[in-house]
């Protein structure tokens, strides 16, 4: 019967059924609801009133326990008052439930007011003491005062010890111990006083004194057993609160277990509905719904079909409904669709084929440049990458494409290694082009970096979006290390050229001051070392270029025939200043018949003037600096030994590291560079040598170094 209706009426009986059962389930919530609501309610109160009646009996303690019991009556109203309405809402409790735990709570609220009575009886009989403490009191003290002068007049040691016996007896009394010993101590020091006073009028007051005190000492002691009677009522009054406590504590939990098993029968009478209209509700709808889902599917199935390439797929629905009006207007629909993409297909294989030649012709450009190459997409993930970017970053094409550029291409700072990846961010993120930062690293595949540099530039569609970026880098090393070469250059320029420099101002200071003797001889003489240390210069110039062509693998070595100790002696000639000033001594050995060797004898003549002004500059004034050439074997042995400041042990390893320089180096001589050593190991090496040495901080250095006697080839070095 329902298939022949329409979709509406369908709905319409399927709503008007789920609503009825909805109806039903909702009335039997509203009653569970307010029943519980209810009992809720009742809780609530007696939470709140227990809460309440706890407030007043530990305000009423703490009253008692500050001595402070004026508001006594007030709390004790509040406590009858909260103990009255408890009453009442026992009884709205015994509407719901059944609770047999209410029963005794009055009893034990009159055990507490009975007690609290009691101690309230003896808190005003203690008052009642005080007050009247209070004016003999006053009248103890203007008495004292009255008969302490005309005692003291007296003049007699007796009655002054007394006298003062009496005041300290007095304060033990009445104010520390309160107890019937320290109160005949305090009367019999009285009595002393007044034994040994003969005035009459005097004697008179004396006894009205020790009268009025026998008085205020019978208080005292009263107040002090007052005092006792409290203690005990005071803690009979603590376990009737403590009983009143556990009666709270009972009550609420009956009641909670009442509420518990009320809200469980609720809830289970309710999950008996719900279940029973939900299993109604299913059924009907799988009735209704399967009337209208069928052709649905039908047509679904269809439709897919048709989407997967089937245009010759039809729907079959023979109902009369919406549903089957939606049907054939589809295969209409279907059949004009088959009509139109038989003609476009043709137009897309031509445009297709358009599109590869094109496309062919991008990547031959961008494989054919020889800087690296790669484009990346707004999920920076790579879509292009060319062979000049795999050659670079060590990694091929076929891995890199489709993986996050991150992954592959790791940019960093050269001075910290922190990723420097922002250009390529910024292209996509602000659509701009941007370059690299100064001092960029790519981290190869195989771990080695390379110095890279060059831009990014955002790639954008028709409506001017970016969708992408392109980034062009390329291996700028070769560059950095000429770069670097400079300057070092002009730092090793300044470090070598000093000493001779210094030599030259010396004695051209000596000259113009008319410091030397003016004889044509001497000034001669001065003028020829001026002359010899101008020449060491533009030797050293030209060494200095030489050291410059090994960080660039171009130095040429131009060996001759060279004696060993004609260059040593001309290298101690030039320090004979520094040494004199410093007070050095200079212990020199040259091995007898040396072989002349055939080495470059301005690259040996760097050698010993960077060892020799090492020994020189780090030696403390007084010191000894040892300077031998020998033999070895096949080779010369040269050592250059100083007790001066030595090099520590945790910084060995790099002693013959460029720009190294150690702590102690750095704090004996500022203006060092740290370029000698790598100099002289660079070149000794470069013999065919070697240099090691040894050292003790703050006990000395000594360097070895052997380079062979056999000929030294004429070559460059790389």
């Amino acid at each position: 019967m329902l298939s022949s209706l329409k979709i509406g009426p369908k709905l319409i009986i399927g709503f008007l059924s789920v609503a009825l059962l909805v109806g039903f389930v909702g009335v039997l919530g509203i009653t569970s609801t307010t029943t519980i609501q209810k009992n809720n309610e009742v809780e609530t109160d007696i939470r709140d009133i227990m809460e309440l009646l706890d407030d007043l009996l530990r305000g009423f303690l703490q009253l008692i326990e500050t001595q402070n019991l004026d508001d006594y009556s007030g709390i004790k109203s509040s406590v009858e008052t909260t103990r009255k309405e408890f009453d009442v809402l026992h009884k709205k409790v015994e509407l719901i439930h059944n609770i047999r735990e209410f029963e005794g709570f009055d009893k034990d609220i009159e055990e507490f007011t009975t007690i609290s009575n009691g101690i309230i009886a003896i808190h005003k009989e203690k008052l009642v003491q005080k007050r009247e403490f209070d004016k003999r009191a006053v009248l103890e003290r203007d008495l004292r005062r009255k008969i302490r002068t005309p005692l003291f007049a007296l003049h007699d040691a007796a009655v002054t010890e007394a006298i003062g016996s009496m005041q300290y007896k007095s304060k033990e009394a009445l104010y520390q111990y309160g107890d019937q010993k320290h109160v005949n101590e305090w009367l019999e020091s009285i009595e002393k006083v007044k034994s040994n006073v003969e005035n009459p009028n005097l004697l008179q007051d004396v006894i009205s004194y020790r009268l009025l005190s026998q008085g205020m000492g019978e208080i005292v002691i009263a107040q002090k057993e007052a005092e006792a009677k409290e203690l005990v009522r005071v803690e009979q009054l603590r376990g009737a609160i403590d009983k009143l406590e556990d009666a709270e504590d009972k009550v609420i939990a009956a009641f909670d277990l009442e509420s518990e098993s009320l809200r469980n029968n609720t809830r289970l009478t309710l999950l008996i509905a719900v279940v029973v209209a939900f299993v109604i509700s299913i059924v009907l709808g799988s009735y209704i719904s399967s009337s209208i889902s069928k052709p649905i599917a039908n047509l679904s199935q269809t439709a897919r079909s048709i989407a997967g390439g089937d245009l010759n797929k039809r729907v079959e629905v023979t109902s009369k409904d919406e549903i089957g009006q939606l049907a054939r207007t589809f295969n209409e629909m279907a059949a004009k669709l088959k009509e139109s993409y038989e003609g476009l297909e043709g137009k897309v294989n031509e445009r297709t084929q358009e599109l590869k030649n094109e496309k062919d012709k991008v990547v031959a450009i961008v494989q054919g440049i020889s800087d690296g190459v790669f484009a990346i997409d707004t999920n920076y993930r790579i879509t292009m990458f060319n062979q000049a970017a795999a050659t670079i970053s060590g990694f091929g094409a076929e891995k890199a494409v489709g993986q996050k550029y991150d992954t592959i291409l790791k940019f960093v700072l050269e001075e910290d290694g922190k990723t420097n990846d922002a250009f390529i961010r910024e292209a996509i993120h602000m659509g701009i082009g941007k370059e690299m930062t100064n001092h960029t690293v790519l981290i190869r595949k195989n771990g080695r970096r390379v110095v890279v540099a060059n831009s990014a530039s955002p790639l954008k569609d028709e409506n001017n979006n970016v969708v992408g970026c392109v980034v062009v880098f390329r291996d700028v090393t070769k560059e950095r290390e000429i770069d670097r070469a400079k300057s070092e250059f002009v730092s090793l320029a300044a470090h070598q050229l000093r000493t001779p420099l210094s030599t030259i101002n010396w004695y051209a200071e000596m000259l113009l001051e008319g410091d030397v003797d003016k004889s044509k001889e001497s000034r001669r003489k001065y003028l020829d070392k001026i002359y010899q240390n101008n020449q060491r210069m533009v030797g050293l110039v030209n060494a200095l270029l030489n050291a410059s062509r090994i960080e660039l693998g171009i130095l040429e070595v131009k060996p001759k025939p060279t004696n060993l100790t004609e260059i040593a002696d001309g290298v101690l000639e030039e320090f004979s200043l520094q040494v004199k000033n410093k007070e050095l001594q200079i212990k020199k050995h040259y091995a007898k018949n040396l072989p002349t060797m055939n080495i470059d004898p301005d690259l040996m003549q760097i050698v010993f003037r960077n060892l020799l002004s090492n020994a020189i500059q780090y030696t403390f004034d007084g010191g000894t600096i040892s300077f031998a050439i020998g033999k070895k074997k096949s080779n010369a042995f040269i050592t250059v030994s100083d007790n001066g400041a030595g090099i520590p042990e945790d910084q060995q390893s790099k002693i013959f590291t460029k720009l190294f320089r150690a702590d102690n180096a750095v704090a004996t001589y500022a203006n060092g560079t740290g370029l000698s050593l790598y100099i002289t190991k660079s070149i000794v090496e470069k013999f065919g040598g070697k240099i090691w040495f040894e050292s003790e901080e703050n006990k000395g250095t000594t360097f070895y170094v052997t380079i062979p006697f056999k000929r030294v080839k004429r070559k460059g070095i790389v």
